[in-house]
């Protein structure tokens, strides 16, 4: 979905609500077709949602440790498409996996 959005009295921007699959191989294609709009995109655009990945390994706590290969590969996708990563504010972690072995438990920010 790729949303055309206009407010009285501004110009044009451009909305792309996002989930990326927990597939590698579906993220893969949801970037090139996020790099394909950047290509032409000329007005102000908006991608948010849940892209199934994290930017650094700040963002994980628990089980095994973040990839720094992961987080890089993400980053340079962002940077591919020429968009900045704006942040959030509220909990540090949005997503927690289910309680493992010892009570453990994964938390990222997605």
């Amino acid at each position: 979905m790729h949303l055309k959005v206009k407010y009285p009295n501004d110009g044009w921007w451009f909305f792309t609500p996002t989930y990326a699959s927990p597939h590698e191989a579906m993220r893969n294609v949801l970037w090139e077709e996020l790099k394909t709009i950047a290509l032409t995109m000329n007005d102000p655009w908006l991608v948010a949602g849940d892209f199934n990945d994290i930017a650094g390994v700040d963002e994980k706590r628990g089980g095994a440790m973040a990839s720094s290969i992961k987080c890089n590969i993400f980053r340079d996708r962002i940077n591919a498409c020429r968009l900045i990563d704006i942040g959030a504010i509220g909990v540090k972690f949005t997503w927690r996996g289910p309680l493992y072995h010892g009570g453990q438990r994964i938390y990222e920010r997605l």
